[in-house]
């Protein structure tokens, strides 16, 4: 998942120019098994319409939710302004199994 996950931030802060947080707090993706035919899990937030899309286009879809996200890992970023030096950060947390 790191690489995957770091590629996700990297385009969100980037592409999309978001915050660290909101870049953070994007529902991520993950292909299982690091190959192009592995289980495509998909974490809880994604539109339906997504998901349903990406099945039918023969991917084998898995929503993740609740203790599961685990899989997603966690992520620290900061970020500093080129011209004010102005430090922004943002922060998510794997969730802990129930005990």
């Amino acid at each position: 998942m790191q690489p995957q996950g770091h590629m996700q931030v990297v385009l969100a802060l980037c592409d999309d120019g978001l915050d660290p947080q909101a870049a953070l707090d994007r529902p991520r993706f993950c292909i299982e098994e690091g190959a192009p035919a592995g289980r495509v899990a998909l974490e809880a937030g994604i539109p339906f319409e997504t998901i349903a899309a990406l099945a039918r286009m023969g991917h084998p879809v898995a929503p993740v939710s609740g203790y599961d996200r685990a899989l997603f890992g966690r992520g620290q970023i900061i970020t500093r302004d080129p011209s004010s030096g102005v430090l922004c950060a943002g922060a998510i947390r794997a969730l802990m199994a129930a005990r």
